[in-house]
């Protein structure tokens, strides 16, 4: 809320920010790592105060951010971490795909991503106590979970608005477009890979083009 800070990539998209403004807090922004472009873990201490309240790594191009790092500075500052993996579906960091280890992560289906539903995104957590607001969140605040209920005995048909929500929910057929699509996912994924080495090659010895190193020197150099 107001006051509290959260720090962020400085490479990256608006939206990683801009849900820092929305409740009135401010975004602080870290600078990256030379190679990777990802949020380097000695500038995100270097910008933490005692009002920083979360951090929002991006993993960029598909490289994920250094989270092991990130994870213990967060721990050890009591901080939410929050992933954006909008351009990460499919990747994997420590051997566990994205998306497992961190308090939230978001994934974005808008139409370049590679799995696709014309618009929107996915929030996954381990948290039942997240997952709970977040499924509120998305659908207005409404819930139908009879354990929460102001009346007595209510019908099927009964819901109560328990917080400010938004409609964020997916359509069925877009929902029904991105499922389709997941099976896909792997092959879609190393296609972009047989892709990034044909540039790295092609770009192999260009003098200040770091994305020129292979994927072997760039796990070296994380």
């Amino acid at each position: 809320g107001p006051g509290d800070r959260v720090g962020t990539s400085a490479i990256t998209f608006a939206a990683s920010a801009t849900c820092a403004a929305y409740v009135g807090a401010q975004p602080v922004f870290a600078d990256v790592e030379p190679v990777a472009a990802t949020l380097d873990p000695d500038a995100l201490l270097r910008a933490l105060t005692p009002r920083t309240r979360a951090v929002i790594p991006v993993h960029f191009g598909g490289q994920p951010a250094q989270m092991q790092a990130i994870r213990e500075i967060a721990r050890d500052r009591g901080l939410v971490v929050i992933e954006d993996a909008a351009h990460a579906l499919g990747a994997s960091d420590a051997g566990q795909p994205v998306g497992c280890t961190s308090d939230m992560t978001i994934f974005s289906f808008h139409p370049v991503k590679h799995v696709t539903t014309g618009e929107g995104g996915a929030v996954t957590t381990n948290d039942a106590r997240l997952a709970d607001r977040l499924r509120r969140f998305r659908n207005h605040g409404i819930e139908r979970d009879p354990t929460r209920f102001t009346v007595a005995s209510p019908g099927p048909w009964y819901h109560e608005m328990q917080d400010l929500g938004h409609n964020f929910r997916l359509t069925d057929m877009q929902a029904a477009l991105g499922r389709s699509q997941l099976t896909r996912l792997g092959p879609w994924v190393e296609r972009r890979r047989a892709i990034a080495d044909l540039y790295r090659a092609q770009l192999a010895g260009v003098a200040g083009v770091p994305g020129a190193m292979s994927s072997e020197q760039l796990a070296l150099h994380l």
